[in-house]
């Protein structure tokens, strides 16, 4: 079983009910690359539902995109499912932000401001001078201000940065591997598209299955071939995770 599975199960699964309850379930027989193969009665066990209701709610998770079928159940062996890529990344906390950098110790007075911290002299300490700090005071800008210019000016680079690691992971690529100028450019291109999530996870699980024969298997086979036809591709791919669904209701 994977932990880190069945912990993002329960921290970003946004289903409720019957849903939820087989996806935890069904999680508990994850490995660590995702892929679980109970068999519908041991689900019905562990989830406690009767079987009608298991197989509605895989419906619902293959209709949402949570799991996907990667190989049909038979007579002999289970169906072999696969978890969406957001339930096997690992949280990245951030740094606790509960002190800002110019908080005061409380009790202390304000002149006792840490480094850094500009503070203007109290009225009765400097006479003559509270017009200069007032106009200072609304020239300034607001720490949270500051922070939200800077975050809006980086989310291009942060965009482009999650677009890149994603095409990587496509093509097995090492995140931090070097690409060609001529892949920069067109990433660049591609970012600014705004592609939505819901595409780019059709597109990683197309890219990744090792379903579709080789006779019919037109995916690119670079970086650049595949951001240079990047609408043609999201085409294919949606196209991909509609089939998947359609024979996912055959067999359920």
């Amino acid at each position: 079983m994977s932990y880190q599975i069945v912990d993002n199960v329960f921290k970003r699964s946004p289903h409720k009910g019957a849903t939820f309850v087989v996806l935890a379930a069904l999680a508990t027989f994850a490995r660590p690359n995702g892929v679980a193969y109970p068999a519908q009665a041991t689900l019905v066990k562990r989830s406690r539902l009767s079987l009608r209701a298991v197989r509605n709610a895989i419906h619902a998770l293959i209709e949402a995109g949570d799991v996907e079928i990667l190989r049909p159940g038979s007579g002999v062996s289970s169906t072999r499912y696969r978890f969406a890529e957001m339930y096997m990344v690992d949280d990245r906390e951030a740094p606790d932000a509960s002190l800002e950098r110019h908080e005061l110790p409380q009790g202390e007075a304000p002149a006792a401001a840490l480094r850094g911290t500009r503070c203007r002299p109290e009225r009765h300490e400097v006479p003559g001078r509270e017009a200069r700090g007032a106009a200072l005071e609304r020239h300034a800008v607001p720490p949270n201000q500051s922070e939200s210019v800077n975050e809006s000016v980086n989310e291009p680079a942060q965009a482009r940065e999650r677009l890149r690691e994603r095409v990587s992971k496509m093509f097995g690529r090492e995140h931090d591997s070097k690409w060609s100028k001529p892949e920069m450019v067109a990433l660049e291109a591609v970012a600014s598209l705004g592609t939505s999530e819901s595409d780019l996870e059709a597109l990683s699980r197309y890219y990744r299955t090792k379903l579709i024969p080789a006779d019919k298997d037109y995916r690119r086979r670079t970086v650049g071939a595949l951001l240079e036809n990047w609408q043609g591709e999201l085409d294919r791919a949606r196209g991909y995770v509609r089939d998947v669904r359609q024979k996912a209701y055959s067999i359920l």
